[in-house]
């Protein structure tokens, strides 16, 4: 990786023996982190609203009942794959929308500890400019590009391998 997380390391361990993830973040005053408190208390109960919601939603009935059809022989087939991919769409958000809760929670988490303002990653000081425009970052913007650069790789691998298998 990059130098910087070496030197957090070795420095968590040669000095006070603290990992990265105990290294508290210097310059974020506590105001600051007191407003991110309040953000992301607000932020969590939109998100936990949210994800309600589309659970029920995604499971508020059949797609007879959905639809509003008694029988169903009465639905066209355009009315199913409709329902169908409303469906899909909603799981899809609600994966989005429960990841962007965990990473709320675990910056909640942080401001409890003393450690908000510190990447999970590698242990070095996220920007204060990104925690003001993302209270929620646990990541500094290396260490995020590097995790859904890796994420965007496996999903790549996972579509060429069901690609590969189809066409052998």
């Amino acid at each position: 990786m990059t130098s910087n997380k070496t030197d957090w390391r070795e420095a968590g361990r040669k000095g006070s023996g603290e990992s990265p993830r105990d290294q508290r973040a210097e310059g974020i005053p506590e105001s600051t982190v007191q407003q991110s408190r309040m953000e992301l208390e607000q932020l969590s109960a939109r998100l936990e609203e949210e994800l309600a919601r589309i659970q029920e939603g995604f499971f508020g009935g059949t797609e007879q009942e959905i639809a509003g059809e008694l029988s169903s022989i009465d639905q066209h087939p355009a009315d199913s794959a409709t329902i169908t991919e409303s469906r899909e769409i909603n799981l899809t958000v609600g994966q989005l929308l429960g990841t962007r809760r965990e990473n709320v929670l675990r910056a909640l988490e942080k401001i409890k500890n003393g450690t908000y303002g510190i990447c999970d990653y590698g242990g070095e000081p996220i920007d204060p400019e990104r925690l003001k425009v993302h209270p929620e970052a646990i990541y500094c913007l290396e260490h995020q590009r590097l995790i859904e650069q890796e994420r965007r790789g496996e999903q790549r691998r996972r579509l060429g391998e069901g690609r590969e298998s189809y066409w052998s």
